[in-house]
This record gives C-alpha cells, structure tokens and sequence, in this order.
C-alpha cells in the first residue's frame, strides 16, 4: 500500500470532511487504489484529470481545502515553480485511524 502526506491544513481538511481534491506532480497508478495517510488512515486514491491547468480547478476547490481557486493554484506553484504535469486526484477516507 503507496503513502500520501498532505500539509497540516489539508490533513485536517480531509479528516473533517472525509475526501479531498489534491494536486500532484507525480502521476500515481492510473487505476484507483488504496492508501495510507500517516495522521488520517486507510484511504482510496483516484486519478480525476492529468495536465491540469487553473481553469480546470473551478469544479473542485471548494472540496480543496483552499478558499479560492486563486489560493490553491498559489500553493501549488510555489511548491512547483516550474509548472510540471499536474495531476487531479480525488481522495476519500475509508478507515479512519482515530
């Protein structure tokens, strides 16, 4: 079973609301799959869209952990300066550790 890690603000986002829209530079396996995420749990990853652009977050930041579109496309690129293939995945948790 592959990890995932998230930053504490996204962390808590996801064991709120149980499920999270992230964006990625590596592209996991194309097939859904099942996760661990050290603090959350048990988790199924799913790849939604690759070569995401900002316009394609519209739909999904709301379920982001980030206030706007604008916010989240911030964060990724300052963690990704040079703009890699990005890629959209859909996480949700299914056994929570706590």
């Amino acid at each position: 079973m592959s990890t995932m890690h998230f930053m504490p603000t996204l962390q808590e986002y996801l064991l709120k609301n149980s499920s999270i829209y992230t964006i990625r530079k590596y592209r996991y396996s194309e097939d859904s799959e099942a996760i661990f995420i050290p603090g959350v749990g048990g988790c199924h990853r799913e790849l939604v869209k690759e070569g995401v652009v900002k316009d394609d977050l519209v739909p999904y930041y709301s379920s982001s952990g980030f206030g706007t579109v604008e916010d989240w496309w911030n964060m990724v690129t300052k963690i990704n300066p040079s703009l890699p293939r990005l890629y959209l995945y859909y996480v949700r948790v299914v056994r929570r550790l706590k």
